[in-house]
């Protein structure tokens, strides 16, 4: 289950850059043209991340949920 405000790192495809995975926040989430403050698995939805690294968002790429201490 993810929620807005729930932090992600990007998983980057240079092994060089993996020490420094990028941070991107989840603001919002919409399905069926509602905003939703979670949704779990098996659902879908539509979501804004936000951040320095939204760059980096390509096909293929894997988000890991980071800890509070990131």
């Amino acid at each position: 289950m993810v929620h807005s405000g729930c932090r992600f790192l990007v998983e980057s495809t240079d092994d060089a850059d993996n020490a420094a995975s990028p941070t991107l926040i989840l603001d919002w989430i919409k399905r069926y043209d509602r905003m939703m403050d979670f949704i779990d698995p098996p659902h879908s939805a539509m979501v804004r991340l936000s951040g320095k690294s939204v760059s980096l968002l390509e096909r293929g790429v894997i988000l890991t949920t980071a800890s509070a201490d990131d």
